[in-house]
């Protein structure tokens, strides 16, 4: 993820803006800016971030699919198996 520059000074002039002392806005600046250190995340990332999400939701998609056919054509051979031995046994009577 890449670092995302937080400009304190401008969000200390704004928290002062809004009615904070300087002591008030300076300190909470400095707060935010060490408590959201690098777990901030820019649209890039996200988008990046996404479109791996896609990818692997895409091939267990796949995966997934593959599962069903085969486990339906398992079901079919094994219904195939046991009617034709009904029909073998229903025969020999």
């Amino acid at each position: 993820m890449t670092a995302l520059a937080f400009d304190t000074l401008k969000f200390a002039q704004t928290l002062k803006q809004g009615g904070f002392s300087t002591e008030q806005s300076e300190k909470l600046a400095q707060a935010f800016a060490e408590a959201s250190g690098d777990h901030l995340a820019r649209k890039s990332d996200l988008r990046e971030m996404e479109l791996r999400l896609e990818t692997k939701i895409d091939a267990l998609r796949i995966e997934g699919l593959k599962w069903l056919v085969g486990a339906i054509g398992f079901q079919t051979i094994v219904i195939l198996g046991a009617m034709l031995s009904m029909v073998r046994l229903a025969g020999h009577n």
